[in-house]
């Protein structure tokens, strides 16, 4: 008599296995310092990410943080540092494309700390409208 459970061990290797090389692409990417590592406290309570593309400097205001960023990865780390996002830059500059026509009052303005800057509010499902559908193909059991 069966249980219905039929476990699909090979494609649940298979997923693990993607999960241990993006684990590894981090590393790498860190090691190498080509990531960008944000602290947002807040992000766990608002929902929403604060993403960095220009900086007031010099009197005029300068590509910086995705615009300007050479990193492969951006890494946020939320709360009081107990658990982190990893994100591909790539899929992190989708994201904010979207977030900014879905609502273009997600672009804000910051002007606590040394120099003024503007960025965008990511939210989970602007990540999420904007994964690489083309992965989810081979997750699916």
């Amino acid at each position: 008599m069966t249980d219905g459970y039929q476990p699909h061990w090979d494609r649940d290797l298979a997923r693990g296995k993607q999960g241990e090389f993006f684990v590894d692409d981090i590393v790498r990417a860190i090691c190498e310092q080509r990531a960008e590592i944000k602290r947002d406290a807040w992000w766990p309570i608002t929902g929403r990410l604060y993403v960095e593309t220009q900086c007031f400097r010099r009197g005029k205001w300068m590509d910086s943080g995705l615009t300007s960023t050479q990193a492969l990865v951006f890494i946020f780390v939320g709360g009081a540092h107990d658990f982190l996002l990893a994100i591909k830059t790539e899929h992190l500059r989708r994201a904010v494309t979207h977030a900014l026509n879905r609502d273009k009052r997600n672009a804000a303005q910051v002007t606590n700390g040394s120099h003024p800057t503007r960025g965008v509010y990511v939210y989970w499902h602007d990540i999420a409208q904007t994964r690489d559908k083309e992965l989810d193909e081979h997750a699916r059991p």
